[in-house]
């Protein structure tokens, strides 16, 4: 299973944090990626159910034949519902560890922000990170400038200035990779920042570099796209949100914007219509990325908005399974189809190679 933008085959679970609940993170959420799979979405349900999870809510979607699955759960008990909770389910889902996911328990993503000179989608991300719309913690700010050196500094996160033309761009993405880890980013935001990233460089953070440019990609790749789309005589521009890959400009889109504009519009004035889209389009897809929101499949972002026709998935596995009457009439059915309206003692009788056991009067059955 090859992902551009993400990992191949491999699980990532996280515990959560103490801040998690302060930024309204008390919710658990599990995205993953199936080949092969129609009842992928009852499997995940199921196994949330039968480890205790309630009030759960499945999205699913279907890309280039994989199924694209997003689930949330409130966590009620902390204590209970920790890190090797997290496995178990986890395993359930996925015991031969073939497929792609990843879960954590309202951990609140760690954010390093690189930037040049500049500051217009810097200042927005650390103004929403402060008034809490954007949920996640600002570990620092990296620039090859010093020009938001003060920016950084009012918001209260450490700023750390890179001369690119003091030695080797190897042995300064050494550097940067050294204070990645040791302040544990999860996520890095390249909010205006004017470096080529190297392909050794991004391969440590697959799916986990987010880039705005200034144009609607695939159009005008590359540096200057303002006096190019003039050149043109175009008639819209906007900004482009995506995970970086090796090549440049090409990886999965994550969010855009568009603006509409006339002959009249030099390049000065594109360039400053164009700021706003470039702030509005990072700043939703760093929410959506912090949210657990987005999933790379392939050369594309499956966006999980709500309102996926999950319902129809899920239904579809237990049709496939003879589970359910595939001729009855399940629209006036509930959205989330596991919750406590249906109890254990229901689930063992409906599902019986799902839940074992029926007959018994439990709650709750961990593995």
């Amino acid at each position: 299973m090859k992902t551009n933008a993400g990992n191949t085959g491999m699980n990532e679970v996280h515990g959560g944090a103490s801040r998690a609940h302060e930024l309204g993170g008390a919710e658990g959420r599990l995205l993953a990626l199936f080949r092969g799979r129609p009842d992928a979405a009852t499997s995940v349900g199921a196994a949330l159910r039968l480890h205790g999870a309630e009030n759960i809510a499945i999205e699913a979607e279907w890309v280039d034949g994989l199924q694209a699955i997003r689930a949330t759960w409130p966590i009620t008990d902390a204590s209970a519902m920790n890190e090797p909770w997290l496995n178990q389910v986890v395993r359930r889902i996925d015991p031969r560890g073939g497929d792609r996911i990843r879960a954590n328990l309202g951990a609140v993503r760690r954010v390093g922000i690189f930037v040049s000179r500049s500051d217009h989608c810097l200042a927005d991300l650390l103004q929403r990170n402060w008034s809490g719309t954007l949920p996640c913690e600002v570990a620092f700010v990296a620039s090859n400038h010093e020009d938001c050196r003060g920016l950084a500094e009012l918001f209260g996160v450490p700023f750390h200035f890179f001369d690119m033309r003091s030695k080797a761009r190897e042995l300064i993405e050494a550097e940067q990779l050294a204070l990645l880890e040791r302040e544990r980013v999860h996520l890095i935001v390249l909010a205006r920042y004017m470096q080529i990233l190297s392909p050794a460089f991004v391969a440590h953070y697959p799916g986990r570099i987010i880039n705005i440019h200034h144009a609607l990609l695939p159009a005008f790749e590359g540096a200057d796209p303002y006096r190019r789309a003039v050149a043109r005589g175009v008639k819209f521009i906007g900004a482009t949100a995506h995970y970086v890959t090796a090549d440049l400009d090409a990886g999965p889109i994550i969010e855009q914007e568009v603006l509409r504009v006339t002959h009249r519009d030099d390049p000065q004035a594109l360039r400053k219509k164009g700021a706003e889209l470039e702030r509005i389009t990072l700043a939703r897809a760093v929410k959506l990325h912090v949210d657990d929101r987005v999933l790379p499949v392939n050369d594309r972002v499956v966006v999980f908005d709500g309102h996926a026709t999950h319902h129809d998935a899920m239904l579809e596995g237990l049709m496939q399974s003879g589970r359910v009457d595939a001729g009855a009439d399940h629209t006036g059915d509930t959205q989330h189809w596991l919750t406590t309206e249906w109890p254990m003692l229901e689930l063992q009788r409906s599902l019986p190679d799902v839940f074992p056991g029926a007959g018994r009067h439990t709650d709750r059955e961990v593995a």
